[in-house]
């Protein structure tokens, strides 16, 4: 039998490594990606909790902010940022250009090797809704949006994921049909896209009591109020990506 002494001993013990462990947590979620944003951004994230982890911002959550769109350059990948993989502190990106340059927090949700249905509609729209459904409800949509094209490289990933998807919804013959295209992307980019599905409609966190006790953990250590997933589920239901364009600056968007 253990005697009390060496209860206690274990139990605080246990309850040291359990804090330590607590604080090296949350430090690393504010510490890491300022030290090493380059290899942390490009890397180290899951992609959904990618917006809050990035150097371009002043704080957590974007305020006022630019969205930028695309896919590999728009994720800040490319010969920028291949030059700067030895130089953890390196502004590689036109996120930490454009935040630099106008003072605005910069977002990137571009996704590499996406293409631009995947890379425009389908990724921003995932990873708005999975942060406000799990993390911070009220995370604002940006004021500014850029949207990334590359001719070579987009057209190419383009016809790809065209010819597998359209005609799984319509008549190969329909395609160059305006109403009929602007259907397909509505359907399948965000409608059916297995994604956005699982951002929008994942309900097993809710039978898991200890990730919803580390959600409000989460919430209670960068200072947002309390809010259970289990108790209040708020799922962002996106309008049409396309419904916003601004017609004043041409690859701008207002709203998502």
């Amino acid at each position: 039998m253990y005697s009390r002494q060496m209860k206690k001993g274990f139990l605080l013990s246990f309850a040291s490594l359990v804090l330590l462990l607590s604080a090296a947590e949350a430090s690393f979620f504010f510490w890491f990606p300022r030290v090493f944003p380059t290899n942390f951004a490009m890397w180290m994230t899951d992609e959904a909790l990618h917006p809050l982890l990035q150097a371009s911002k002043k704080n957590i959550f974007p305020s006022h902010y630019i969205a930028l769109l695309g896919d590999s350059y728009a994720a800040g990948m490319g010969d920028w940022a291949t030059e700067a993989m030895n130089k953890p502190m390196a502004r590689y990106s036109s996120a930490d250009l454009l935040h630099e340059a106008t003072g605005m927090d910069v977002v990137s949700f571009g996704s590499a090797g996406a293409g631009s249905v995947r890379g425009i509609v389908t990724e921003p729209v995932t990873q708005l809704t999975y942060l406000r459904k799990y993390i911070n409800a009220q995370l604002e949509s940006p004021e500014w949006v850029l949207i990334y094209f590359y001719e070579g490289n987009d057209l190419y990933d383009n016809a790809a994921y065209f010819h597998y998807s359209f005609p799984k919804l319509f008549d190969i013959d329909k395609q160059f049909n305006e109403k009929t295209y602007q259907q397909y992307l509505k359907e399948f980019a965000i409608e059916r896209d297995e994604t956005i599905r699982i951002a929008v409609a994942n309900d097993r966190l809710k039978h898991w009591p200890l990730l919803d006790q580390l959600n409000q953990l989460f919430r209670l250590l960068i200072g947002l109020p309390q809010r259970s997933i289990v108790e209040k589920d708020t799922t962002f239901d996106p309008p049409w990506i396309f419904g916003g364009a601004s017609t004043k600056s041409p690859g701008v968007i207002n709203k998502i």
